[in-house]
């Protein structure tokens, strides 16, 4: 397994030199999206060993894929140098839910706007 690690190191390095990024989005278990039933399994050695490289760099780490990460497994990312987690899909969740409510709450006030309109004699003459 170090050897992978190594191979990582080695590519992250050479990314970074060939690019200029400023932040690296790591790939060590995360997935985007619902893990499977057995839970994510995350290379919190492989996060340490591409900090390490990033942080002498100026390159902060970034992962994505944090939906369904405990909170004690996101301590322990932060603990080994992410700096940035995406969470698109607990946002864009949440914005459903949000106009979900919305579009009901459209609905409830258009029959109230209906039956004033009725009860003021107005339906019909605008």
């Amino acid at each position: 397994m170090k050897q992978i690690g190594h191979l990582c190191e080695l590519r992250a390095l050479e990314f970074i030199d060939e690019t200029g990024i400023d932040a690296l989005a790591v790939c060590i278990g995360n997935v985007h999206g619902k893990y499977p039933a057995t839970g994510p399994n995350l290379r919190l050695d492989l996060l340490r060993e591409l900090h390490n490289l990033c942080s002498k760099k100026g390159v902060l780490v970034v992962l994505h894929g944090s939906l369904g990460l405990s909170e004690k497994l996101i301590k322990e990312c932060i603990e080994r140098g992410v700096t940035k987690f995406n969470v698109n899909t607990e946002v864009r969740k949440a914005g459903k839910d949000l106009l979900h409510v919305m579009s009901n709450a459209k609905e409830a006030m258009k029959a109230v706007v209906a039956e004033k309109t009725h009860l003021f004699g107005s339906a019909g003459k605008a």
